[in-house]
């Protein structure tokens, strides 16, 4: 046994170390039917035990990693979990949803890129909260990764003013709250920040001399909106 040992502590790397425990329960096998002693036959048997476990475990160090097993954490800006994020990956076509706020991706590891980057995604849709992390897969099967959302007030809305002849209106005055507002061109076009999330809904007021002023509702970022300004007949009528 302590021949055994010295031999063993020589062993470098899991594969020669599987190799050296697999040679050594054939030893000891050998030496097991050799002995007709029951106590050295049962020493044996430990042996081949002993040594069928670190070949086991040896094997399985050397296995190839195939399949990342990534938790992911949505929270707010107050690091509080956000129920019912919907989570997804770039290399990957599994999304998610997180009940808790937190979920498992798997990530095959033959879908990644050469350098094993991925961005994580976590969105709540309804209410407006979006955030991501990029995320490098290494040696850590198991990783973690927290993501924070936040609401988007980035997106733009735009569209046409027109008469309710369907002519487009020039220097009409458009504008959401919280934001500047614009004049129209010549094509009675119109763009502007909606200080809002992609599809959330808009108040967008538009008014020109003339004319009654309309205030209309649109989703953030989407198509284009039409606001039709009717002309104002009790102005006419006052002139």
């Amino acid at each position: 046994m302590q021949e055994l040992l010295s031999h063993l502590a020589e062993v470098k790397t899991p594969l020669a170390l599987a190799a050296f425990a697999i040679a050594a329960i054939g030893a000891a096998y050998n030496a097991f039917l050799g002995h007709p002693n029951a106590s050295t036959r049962k020493a044996l048997w430990g042996v081949v035990a002993v040594m069928g476990l670190i070949g086991v475990v040896a094997l399985l160090a050397t296995a190839p990693l195939t399949i990342y097993r990534v938790r992911v954490t949505a929270v707010d800006s107050n690091n509080i979990p956000v129920s019912g994020a919907t989570v997804k990956v770039t290399a990957a076509n599994e999304a998610k949803t997180a009940p808790d706020g937190s979920c498992e991706l798997a990530v095959p590891k033959g879908s990644l890129a050469q350098d094993g980057k991925v961005t994580i995604f976590a969105d709540k849709d309804a209410a407006f909260l979006h955030g991501n992390v990029k995320l490098t897969l290494g040696p850590d099967p198991n990783p973690s990764v927290i993501v924070e959302l936040k609401q988007d007030h980035t997106a733009e809305i735009s569209g046409m003013v027109e008469d309710d002849a369907r002519h487009a209106l020039r220097d009409a005055r458009v504008s959401v709250p919280g934001v500047a507002a614009v004049t129209t061109g010549g094509d009675g076009f119109f763009k502007l920040q909606a200080n809002a999330a992609r599809g959330e809904q808009v108040l967008i007021h538009a008014e020109k001399s003339g004319y009654g002023p309309v205030d209309q509702y649109h989703p953030a970022g989407d198509g284009p909106a039409t606001i039709v300004l009717a002309r104002d007949r009790r102005a006419r009528r006052t002139k």
